[in-house]
């Protein structure tokens, strides 16, 4: 650790270990714009306690010449006025995620930061890369070891790549070892969510990884149900594919072709008969 300046206030410089391709992983600069809460101990000079609660931190990877200011970074980092003190590669870790720089990740991994490390909001970077899209992040954070079945900010990283239609992703979290019949706080499987939004990609990959294609949410449909309702009708097909029952039922006793001739939704309605929907009184002609 090494003392500084920056026009004219106290600094502090923070080197993580380990170098990528022969740079620093990272240089972290803590500018303090008020005295640091920081003392001296009589134990050799170490320091202890909070950074300054007015304190800035900048962060550069691959020890750039001027390190950039996250605003981003800063709010995730700080708490209530006060920062937080985290070890470096932690800190490393975060920025990396938060800029979408997949080498240092693998950096600050490789460290010492846990893959599984979360922000100052409790936010598992594995979440963050989720939501960022970030392929790249995810598929470095998992192959740390990172664990796709711990939910945080009230959601699985699983769940979260579903709603953003990020089947890449999905199948990174599948084959690492999510869960595939996981729910979200609203009771609803991540297959559900697929198939209501429409998703084929996603429904296929998860009913072909093992999801149950019978089971029912909070709302009380199962996939098809759901499919047939949002008039999506290659998501049907896919499921239908997959073995799911044509004639499934939701809470309502309603089958699928009852909400594909409600919507008078020929397409669907044509799918569904061809594979072995019971007509019954519904009166398909209506479509005509």
């Amino acid at each position: 650790m090494s003392n500084g300046s920056n026009h004219g206030n106290p600094a502090v410089v923070i080197r993580a270990p380990g170098a990528w391709h022969g740079h620093a992983v990272c240089v972290l600069t803590a500018v303090l714009c008020a005295a640091p809460a920081a003392a001296q101990d009589s134990g050799g000079g170490r320091e202890t306690g909070t950074w300054a609660s007015r304190g800035i931190l900048q962060l550069g990877v691959r020890a750039p010449a001027t390190a950039a200011r996250s605003e981003a970074f800063r709010r995730d980092l700080f708490a209530a006025g006060e920062p937080v003190r985290t070890p470096p590669a932690e800190e490393a870790l975060l920025a990396a995620v938060q800029r979408g720089h997949a080498d240092a990740v693998r950096a600050a991994v490789s460290a010492g930061a846990s893959p599984n490390g979360r922000d100052a909001s409790g936010r598992m970077v594995l979440l963050l890369a989720t939501r960022a899209g970030a392929a790249p992040l995810v598929r470095v954070l998992l192959e740390a070891g990172a664990d796709p079945n711990v939910k945080s900010d009230g959601t699985l990283p699983l769940m979260a790549a579903v709603r953003a239609n990020r089947w890449d992703i999905c199948r990174l979290l599948v084959r690492a070892g999510a869960r595939v019949d996981a729910k979200d706080d609203a009771g609803t499987p991540a297959v559900n969510t697929a198939a209501a939004l429409g998703f084929t990609r996603i429904v296929a990959d998860l009913a072909d990884a093992g999801a149950r294609l019978d089971q029912r949410g909070r709302e009380g449909w199962p996939p098809l149900v759901m499919a047939a309702r949002g008039g999506h009708v290659d998501a049907a097909a896919a499921l239908l594919d997959r073995g799911a029952d044509v004639n499934v039922t939701g809470k309502d006793s309603f089958a699928p072709l009852y909400w594909a001739v409600y919507r008078r939704d020929a397409a669907m309605v044509a799918l569904l008969v061809k594979r072995g929907a019971q007509v019954g009184t519904l009166s398909v002609e209506s479509l005509q």
